[in-house]
Parts: C-alpha cells; sequence; structure tokens
C-alpha cells in the first residue's frame, strides 16, 4: 500500500494508537498494590506514555508546512472536516448511547453541549480540546518566514520547556508554590510537543547529539517508572508526583521515542511501515472508537483485569479489531467520512 507520509510519521501514528489502548486498558495501574501485577501494570503505563506526546509531535511535522500545500483557509476546512465534525458526531453517538443504557437521563441541550465541550461524556476525547487550541496557534507560527523558524523555533522549545515544564518541576520539588503567569502562551501546553516534533523533523542530528537524547530519554523513563513504584510503595496508594505529559521525564522520554524512529534506518523504517500500512489509514478512527469497545470488554466483566495476558496481549486484540470495524466503515458511502484516512 502507497502512503504520502513519511515512513517514520507512519510508523509512529501506529505505535502511538496502539499505546494509547494500552494506556486505557491498563487501567488497574490506578489502583495500587504490592503485587507483581501491579508493577507490570506501571511498566506498561510508563512505557506507553509517549502517545500523547508523539501525536503532537506528528502534528508539527505533518501540519506546520501547510502554507506550501495551500491557504490557511484550506487548512481549516481540512481541520474541519478531518477532526471537528468527526469528534461531534461520535460525541453525539456517545450521548445517544448513554441515553440508552440510562447512564443519562433527559439531559438539556445546555448541559449536554456543556459536558460535550468538557469531554465528560467520554473523557477519551478529552485530546481533542487541546489539539483543537493547537490548530488555532498554527496559523500565527507558520507566518514567520522558513528561514528563521529554526531558530525560533529552537528558541521556542528550549523557553517552553525550562518555562513550562522544568521550572514548575523543580519549584514543586523544592516546595515552591508555581506562578503559571510566567508560562509562555504562545508556546505553552501542546504546542511545546508540536515545536519538538517539527524540529526534530527539520533539524539534523549528529550521532552525539542523538545518543544524549536516548541517554536523557533513558533516564526519564527510570525516574517516572521507578520513582512512581518507589513513592506509591511508600504512601500504599497510587503516587501522581511524576505524573503529567510536561513533566521533563514526559518531555524527555517522548522526544527520545520520536529521535529514534525519526533516525531509524531508511530500510528499516519502511520494511517496517510496509507492515503497518494496512492499520494507518485507520489510525484516528481506532482513537475515536475504541471507547465503544471496551466500555463492551469492561462491561462484561469476562475478564481478570490484573492478569498479564490481559493487559499486554488485549490491546493487540482490541486494535485489530477496532482496525477491522474502522476500515469496514471507511468503504461505507456517506458515513466514511466520520472516520477519515
Amino acid at each position: 500500500m502507497q502512503t504520502r507520509k513519511k515512513p517514520y510519521i507512519l510508523n509512529l501514528s501506529v505505535l502511538a494508537a496502539l499505546a494509547v489502548i494500552y494506556l486505557h486498558m491498563n487501567r488497574v495501574f490506578w489502583i495500587y498494590s504490592p503485587e507483581p501485577w501491579w508493577v507490570s501494570a506501571n511498566l506498561i503505563e510508563c512505557l506507553s506514555y509517549f502517545a500523547v506526546p508523539v501525536f503532537f509531535m506528528i502534528s508539527g511535522v505533518t501540519l506546520m508546512e501547510y502554507r506550501s500545500r495551500y491557504v490557511t483557509r484550506e487548512f481549516f476546512q481540512h481541520r474541519l472536516r478531518k477532526t471537528v465534525i468527526p469528534f461531534l458526531c461520535w460525541s453525539i453517538l456517545v450521548v445517544i448511547y448513554l441515553m440508552l443504557t440510562s447512564e443519562i437521563q433527559h439531559p438539556t441541550i445546555p448541559e449536554i453541549i456543556t459536558n460535550l465541550i468538557n469531554t465528560r461524556y467520554n473523557d477519551y476525547f478529552w485530546f481533542f480540546i487541546p489539539l483543537f487550541s493547537v490548530y488555532l496557534s498554527i496559523p500565527v507560527l507558520t507566518a514567520i518566514p522558513d528561514e528563521s523558524r529554526e531558530s525560533v523555533f529552537g528558541y521556542g522549545v528550549a523557553a517552553a520547556f525550562l518555562i513550562n515544564s522544568l521550572l514548575p518541576f523543580a519549584a514543586q520539588l523544592c516546595g515552591i508554590e508555581w506562578n503559571f503567569a510566567l508560562t509562555i502562551q504562545t508556546v505553552s501546553s501542546f504546542m511545546l510537543f508540536v515545536l519538538i516534533g517539527w524540529w526534530l523533523n527539520r533539524h539534523p542530528l549528529t550521532q552525539t547529539q542523538r545518543t544524549w537524547i536516548y541517554v536523557l530519554g533513558i533516564a526519564g523513563f527510570c525516574v517516572h517508572f521507578f520513582g512512581t513504584w518507589v513513592m506509591s510503595a511508600r504512601l500504599g496508594t497510587v503516587d501522581s508526583y511524576l505524573k503529567g505529559y510536561f513533566t521533563p521525564f514526559s518531555v524527555l522520554y517522548s522526544s527520545a521515542v520520536f529521535t529514534f524512529f525519526r533516525y531509524m534506518k531508511p530500510a528499516r523504517a519502511q520494511w517496517l511501515a510496509g507492515k503497518l500500512s494496512w492499520f494507518a489509514p485507520a489510525t484516528f478512527g481506532i482513537y475515536m472508537i475504541h471507547w465503544f469497545v471496551l466500555r463492551l470488554i469492561f462491561g462484561l466483566e469476562l475478564f481478570d483485569e490484573q492478569s498479564l495476558w490481559f493487559r499486554v496481549l488485549g490491546p493487540m486484540v482490541v486494535f485489530a479489531v477496532c482496525t477491522v470495524i474502522v476500515r469496514g466503515i471507511q468503504r461505507i458511502p456517506g458515513i466514511r467520512k466520520i472516520v477519515p484516512r
């Protein structure tokens, strides 16, 4: 199957979508236990934590150069068709489902809109709200002349990481209340990952630089995994002190994962892309529908969620099932637009 995506972007898209399902099927992580099953749950949680940051990094690669393909009006038309409309359609389907199951009854229109905006009906959809904010920011940043972007965006990444990630965590570590008015608004929130993705894709890295990124990424992962393990054991419940996509550990780990695939040998990346290409057109749809599939699985209560088999093999099965469903919907005229490729 041919694709216009760079092989490493295709590979990352598929693996990040799979990692999201690993996170959502590993919900026993949030129930601490000194038993080995919780340690494995912590490992799965930390290994899969790159998924959301990498999704935003991919947006930095695929969207920050949109001006070379079409004007800003078309950019927003594409985003409306590919994300906003599917988000609204699937959110409405969630509301209908919850009404049919009597989990919500006679909601008012303002109540429905409020809960949709705040993704309270389907908490998996929280991802779309910062994504829409990113879309609104991209035209402003892409107005910067191409010859200046590398230095300007490089500064943005460094400053945003320092002020939005490193210093707030250091302040928390020292018991200091951080004033978030100091954050850099133009590159705050998930725009940090968008710029990291763009910069890593655009700026060639030496072997030494890549090695440092890998070392820091591994260190970030180890702090996240072992730190959460030790502090949770002491507390007797899950300690979320090291959680959060903007912690230095998450930023470093996610950047290392992105860099690894970015610099994978072309032949190997192309081979992997060939293996994953059947899943690639379905990744967005998988994100949209897996809530329904997991609701069914968890509702049946037939599986031991603490089982390692359930948490390791289960996500692969769900991913495959969701792919088949999405690819099927994509063949049906009229409704295929709610699961765009």
